[in-house]
């Protein structure tokens, strides 16, 4: 499994008011982890992914890595050019990954493949307590504006987490 940490955006969270769609997360993730939706030999290649995302129990969401890459297709004359990553279909304010409130909490996704299905678990650390046993783990602050990837160096030790029977339990080494 592959991570990546940071802290949540007014964009990623809505609270700028923009209409981007979800969670920015840098290329070189995507790269790494949906190699499959990095071309621009199709408009927005997308992969559907499986998210546990434990809050108040465990809910379970279908969310779509998209690539919006209009700025490879001129011939669609779009006013906007994008060439960015996201992940959609978090489920709106009801989540705590888009709730405006939770701008600037520490939010971990973590994804892995079976075969050719996804599975993924992202985490709000919507407390002190979370955000501290986050850093623990990592053995480093989680700065504004600064993106964790798995294998960056960061020491990531298995952390715990109060997932359900039969997900993740932990996160993986870095």
């Amino acid at each position: 499994m592959d991570y990546v940490v940071k802290r949540l955006s007014g964009n990623d969270t809505g609270l700028t008011g923009g209409h981007q769609a979800g969670i920015y997360l840098p290329r070189q993730f995507f790269e790494k982890v949906l190699p499959e939706i990095n071309t621009t030999k199709s408009y927005n290649p997308r992969v559907s992914i499986e998210c546990l995302l434990p809050v108040n129990g465990a809910d379970v969401t279908t969310l779509s890595a998209i690539f919006y890459n209009s700025k490879f297709f001129p011939e669609r004359k779009l006013k906007k050019k994008y060439n960015e990553f996201r992940l959609t279909g978090w489920g709106g304010r009801k989540s705590p990954v888009q709730n405006d409130e939770n701008t600037g909490c520490v939010f971990v996704f973590a994804v892995g493949r079976d075969g050719g299905n996804y599975s993924s678990i992202a985490l709000v650390a919507e407390s002190e307590g979370d955000e501290k046993l986050v850093e623990e783990w990592l053995g480093e602050c989680v700065e504004p504006g600064r993106i964790i990837l798995s294998g960056d160096g960061s020491a990531g030790a298995d952390v715990p987490f109060d997932f359900p029977n039969g997900w993740v339990t932990t996160f993986p080494n870095g």
